[in-house]
């Protein structure tokens, strides 16, 4: 599922192909051990700010796990809380919001995509983009290193244009 997919029609089955796309991500990613509290810990996903998902990040991981582990889906709009996810999704109509913790999450073990043109100049490690009437993405190696997580090769072969 990595590999571009078709541009959708609706906004709907755009939030539906991106849902899938980040948990493929999580996949890809390993955290260090510190990243969780114990090894029965969920991966924690999170929607920053207003979710474009509408139920549809929570039907995707019903019943999923990535590396053993159950996968957690709650949204916020508080930067705090922001600090136990795992994966960090900031929409585009939340971007201003984002742009002011970014820096707070760059330190930490979270892998953060974005779906703005800017969200890697901003820090953010995996970004949505429209190629060829495709949704695929771009990645941010040097904001992965920053925040000490390992990226698969296969997942940096399928993005476009890394930032090594």
């Amino acid at each position: 599922m990595l590999a571009g997919a078709s541009s959708p029609g609706t906004a709907s089955s755009e939030y539906e192909l991106k849902a899938a796309f980040l948990l493929s991500f999580a996949s890809f990613v390993e955290w260090p051990p510190a990243a969780f509290s114990g090894p029965e810990a969920p991966v924690a996903f999170c929607v920053f700010g207003n979710d474009p998902f509408g139920g549809t990040l929570n039907q995707v991981a019903k019943g999923k796990k990535i590396d053993g582990r159950a996968v957690l889906i709650r949204a916020t709009s508080d930067a705090a809380s922001l600090r136990s996810c795992h994966v960090v999704f900031a929409p585009g109509s939340d971007m201003r919001g984002y742009s002011k913790i970014a820096n707070t999450l760059s330190d930490l073990s979270i892998l953060t995509v974005g779906e703005t043109n800017d969200f890697s100049e901003s820090g953010g490690i995996v970004t949505f983009v429209t190629d060829d009437d495709r949704l695929r993405f771009g990645i941010n190696s040097l904001a992965a290193e920053r925040a000490h997580l390992k990226l698969s090769s296969r997942l940096l072969q399928l993005a476009l244009g890394s930032r090594h």
